[in-house]
């Protein structure tokens, strides 16, 4: 899929109409999650014509590459289109409605 948009992907899930389960024996852990979460935007556009809100459950975090005052950044990967994006993940105990 290379440098195709996540948003395209999930449009192309739609419209493919092919559906596998997650349970099929012949599938390796990683296929299994990218079927997973291709059903899951599929049901979404089926549902609300929309693709799905992004989850952390789209994402694998790999490597951190960085840590600041409120949080880290680590390097991750969208599981469906494998393209490389920082994740930040910020710490909740500085989250509040003051600040």
């Amino acid at each position: 899929m290379g440098k195709i948009p996540p948003e395209k992907v999930a449009e192309l899930i739609a419209d493919s109409g092919y559906t596998m389960l997650p349970t099929d024996k012949n599938l390796s852990p990683r296929t299994r999650e990218m079927v997973d979460i291709s059903n899951k935007i599929r049901k979404s556009f089926l549902q609300k014509g929309e693709a799905p809100k992004t989850t952390p459950d789209y994402y694998r975090a790999g490597k951190m590459l960085g840590r600041g005052a409120f949080g880290k950044v680590s390097m991750g990967m969208h599981k469906m289109s494998r393209k490389l994006v920082a994740l930040k993940s910020i710490n909740k105990e500085f989250m509040s409605n003051e600040k």
